[in-house]
């Protein structure tokens, strides 16, 4: 299920494929349960399910849906799976870049993963691309605070305007997880990859994630 291999091929290959993760934020926000997500940066309010409900519920060729880890995270997965089709041949673990995978991913990008096409990197505003292993071509900053209020026009930013075959980075939270679907159903032409906190300790210039220190516990399922 973790299928970071074929993930890895396409990108390689040159062919457009979207991956979007869904979490616990993600699972609080389709069903209204909570405030907050992203560590707080995010409030949760009702015009933010349709567009997560579509990214999580499209099933299209080389789109990949991320969801929670059914050992280490039971609950959270059973919330997100109650949505979606099992059979789906697109499935993965959220965690595809992460956890047992992220060191494979890193060497990947160390390799020149992203060096041969247009990139462009979606993050909040107090991130800086330029610390980044490869060249970003076009750096759309969205609020540290409440970015998926920006839904709508960063989306039509995103379709609009990236190149034939350019891939998109999204480190921006909840908002990523909806661009990456419903972007992707209208320009599968352009990858659309949410990357989560995968390069924060260069664009933030500070460790975010456990598993960027190795101190995730074992997990036969993520890691």
């Amino acid at each position: 299920m973790q299928n970071l291999s074929k993930i890895l091929q396409s990108i390689k290959n040159g062919i457009p494929v979207s991956l979007a993760r869904f979490g616990d934020g993600e699972a609080m926000s389709i069903t209204l349960t909570g405030t907050h997500t992203s560590r707080g940066a995010q409030p949760i309010y009702k015009s933010m399910v349709g567009p997560l409900l579509d990214a999580l519920t499209l099933e299209q060729e080389n789109y990949y849906v991320g969801v929670p880890c059914k050992i280490c995270q039971p609950d959270v997965n059973q919330k997100i799976e109650q949505f979606i089709n099992l059979d789906y041949e697109w499935l993965c673990y959220g965690a595809v870049f992460q956890n047992r995978n992220y060191q494979r991913f890193l060497n990947e990008v160390d390799n020149g993963l992203f060096d041969k096409t247009w990139i462009t990197f979606v993050s909040g505003e107090d991130q800086d691309p330029t610390k980044l292993p490869f060249n970003v071509d076009k750096h759309i900053k969205v609020p540290s605070h409440d970015a998926f209020s920006l839904y709508e026009e960063t989306k039509k930013e995103l379709v609009d305007n990236t190149p034939k075959g350019g891939i998109v980075l999204m480190s921006c939270g909840t908002l990523s997880r909806a661009l990456a679907g419903n972007c992707f159903k209208e320009r599968p032409n352009v990858s659309f990859l949410c990357i989560g906190t995968i390069f924060d300790p260069l664009t933030l210039n500070r460790k975010t994630g456990r598993y960027q220190e190795g101190k995730l516990p074992p997990c036969q399922g993520c890691n």
